[in-house]
């Protein structure tokens, strides 16, 4: 994605949770909690952190254009940012809301954020068990319905 007006991007918010997040993070940890956040977002401003679509997979929501920046390191931890994303680009707000969602889930197990998301209703509205697994997109009004009820009180 282009960011020629400073716009967020997903690499910006997944580089700032990977330099955060005081434990190793793998690509499903790091999909997980950038959900979290993108959920977060939506429901405190009514829009979207960044635009990205969110797919139903086998564990998860999952960001595509995320998963395959970092699919090389397959299960082992991130070892470093994407070349795209630039942390610059989040403002105090921003990073307020990604501290708070790394402090609540960010000691959390990859599996146990896995099972967390399959009791939720975004990814359960979305989720069929095909071979495209792209068809099974997430829609921001369910996302931001569900959350709005259930997200914990965080301060």
């Amino acid at each position: 994605m282009n960011n020629q007006n400073n716009e967020i991007t997903i690499f910006d918010v997944a580089n700032y949770i990977i330099k955060k997040n005081k434990s190793a993070i793998t690509n499903m940890k790091l999909q997980k909690l950038t959900y979290y956040t993108y959920a977060k977002y939506l429901v405190e401003n009514n829009q979207p952190i960044f635009n990205e679509p969110i797919e139903a997979w086998l564990h998860g929501p999952v960001f595509p254009n995320l998963y395959n920046e970092f699919k090389r390191y397959t299960y082992k931890p991130i070892c470093r940012g994407a070349k795209k994303g630039e942390e610059k680009h989040l403002t105090n707000n921003h990073r307020v809301l990604i501290d708070r969602i790394i402090e609540l889930y960010g000691n959390k197990a990859a599996t146990s954020l896995s099972n967390l998301t399959h009791q939720e209703a975004p990814w359960r509205s979305a989720w069929d068990n095909n071979e495209d697994w792209s068809k099974n997109v997430i829609k921001n009004e369910i996302i931001k319905n569900y959350f709005t009820k259930n997200f914990k009180k965080i301060k």
